[in-house]
């Protein structure tokens, strides 16, 4: 099957009225050279089968030869195909033409238009949600009459721009994959569209970057393998196209004291050898920065471990619960903040796939721990993303906080359906735990100490301030689900005494 950058090819050979080199199809295509003869040499079974042909002429370069017709309709197969395949909508189509501006120095409308098939108005009003996205992340959108469009920023802005527009990509589950399984199928569609890569290049480049050799590679989680390789690639196609990052001396020389030095060592020399490029001192140092605000190095310093007991007695006392001796909670905060402080101290984005689900389950969670995290000065610029974090683990130490409802069952059968009665319902519904079991003929007689709820079997009265939720003695299926409604309230009021999540 013809893959997606054979496609490019050919779409390309197409276009042109006479030979063309394999260093301008490499050009024009933002590959290597090899790649492209690689390709070339499956492409002439293909192309006869549409009657066409692939003529070398040494010296000279290669054109696709036959009929005008053949030509037309092979043209008009293959952007069919080629757009059937391409993630169309216009946030995808902003995605591309962002990470398209970092490798070009200019690209003009009607380009895009043909690249994305689309009209030009299409790409007119796309540009400005493009200007937008572009502006978040302080790089500029130039539009220039005659040659077309460009961006300019900083160079550490322009790659977190790059960086927000990969992990966002459609394309991103197929590089988790990629990154997770060596081994795993590619042929040749791209990832990161706007890039230019397919999914063998990627293959290529991780396989060579050798990372699961990397020192220190076994604290990675996946999540910190992929967004590592993306900053790799990141960085390779900045160099590659002449753009590198600036950092000062004094900036340099602090990192040299810091950890995971050898990490990005590891794997820019190995990117160097096979790619023969150049990585400048500074391309170290920044990508041993990522490593410092994704991995832990086991040393919890003082003002992290001090930072960490702040928070749980601030959120003890917002909540009126002891949260103090939950070692827990102070082993993942700690083992979080490690991070985070990195990510503060060097202004390193994290991406939080869960931030509206957060949002929307733990409001009041959420609030609490961005309020305490606002009143220390240190630590005031975390980003929104590790604030919600940060919120799931204390929204975890509170389910651990959590208890059952005592309750008393009052029963007024025999043994069986007694035992049936009280199985049934502790089965069903792990909220409650039957503490007490009282005989109807005995309950006047009866204290209910430490009860937080009574479920009878028949109608009482009783002295004592306790709910109670009436039930049949064979309790159907029907009635454990509106049971289980009924105690959740109450489950609720116990355990969340402060709280609405």
């Amino acid at each position: 099957m013809i893959n997606q950058r054979l496609i490019d090819i050919v779409i390309f050979l197409l276009k042109q009225k006479s030979y063309v080199t394999i260093d301008a199809i490499s050009k024009a295509l933002n590959v290597s050279n090899r790649t492209i003869r690689n390709d070339l040499n499956e492409l002439d079974p293909w192309l006869l089968d549409l009657k066409l042909s692939l003529i070398k002429k040494t010296g000279t370069g290669i054109k696709i030869d036959g009929p005008n017709e053949a030509r037309l309709k092979a043209f008009d197969s293959l952007k069919s195909s080629k757009q059937s395949n391409f993630v169309s909508g216009p946030e995808s189509r902003l995605r591309y033409m962002a990470l398209k501006l970092t490798i070009t120095n200019h690209i003009r409308i009607f380009e895009l238009a043909e690249e994305l098939f689309v009209s030009r108005a299409t790409i007119h009003k796309d540009l400005e949600a493009l200007t937008e996205f572009l502006d978040e992340h302080d790089v500029q959108l130039i539009q220039d009459k005659i040659l077309g469009l460009s961006i300019t920023g900083k160079e550490k802005d322009i790659r977190k721009m790059m960086f927000k527009a990969m992990i966002q990509d459609e394309s991103m589950p197929k590089f988790t994959k990629i990154c997770k399984n060596s081994n795993e199928e590619t042929n040749g569609d791209f990832i990161f569209y706007g890039l230019d890569l397919t999914d063998d290049e990627i293959l290529d480049f991780i396989k060579h970057s050798k990372i699961h050799e990397c020192p220190h590679s076994d604290q990675f989680s996946l999540t910190g393998l992929t967004e590592i390789l993306i900053r790799c690639i990141i960085s390779f196609q900045r160099v590659e196209n002449g753009h590198t990052i600036a950092l000062s001396k004094e900036f340099i020389e602090e990192l040299k004291v810091q950890d995971y030095q050898d990490s990005s060592q590891f794997l820019l020399n190995h990117l160097e050898s096979r790619f023969k490029i150049k990585f400048p001192e500074e391309e170290y140092s920044y990508l041993q920065v990522f490593f410092l605000s994704l991995l832990s190095s086991g040393e919890h310093n003082h003002t992290i471990n001090l930072f960490a007991k702040q928070l749980i007695k601030i959120w003890s006392q917002e909540l009126k619960l002891d949260l103090t001796h939950d070692a827990v909670l102070k082993k993942q905060l700690i083992t979080h903040l490690i991070p985070v402080h990195a990510r503060i101290l060097y202004s390193i984005p994290i991406e939080n796939k869960m931030m509206l689900e957060i949002q929307q389950m733990y409001p009041n969670t959420l609030k609490i721990v961005d309020e305490s995290i606002k009143r220390s000065d240190i630590w005031a610029g975390m980003s929104d993303e590790d604030v919600a974090f940060i919120a799931l683990h204390l929204a975890a130490a509170l389910e651990r906080q959590k208890h059952p409802l005592n309750c008393a069952l009052v029963y007024s059968g025999g043994l069986g359906s007694r035992i049936l009665l009280k199985n049934k319902i502790e089965n069903s519904i792990s909220e409650i735990k039957i503490t007490q079991e009282i005989n109807f003929a005995s309950i006047d007689d009866h204290q209910f100490n430490d009860i937080d709820l009574i479920i009878s079997t028949l109608d009482i009265n009783i002295k004592e301030d306790i709910p109670i939720i009436k039930v049949n003695n064979l309790i159907s299926e029907h009635d454990l689900l509106t049971l289980k409604d009924v105690i959740a309230k109450y489950y609720k009021e116990k355990n969340n005494p402060k709280r609405a999540d």
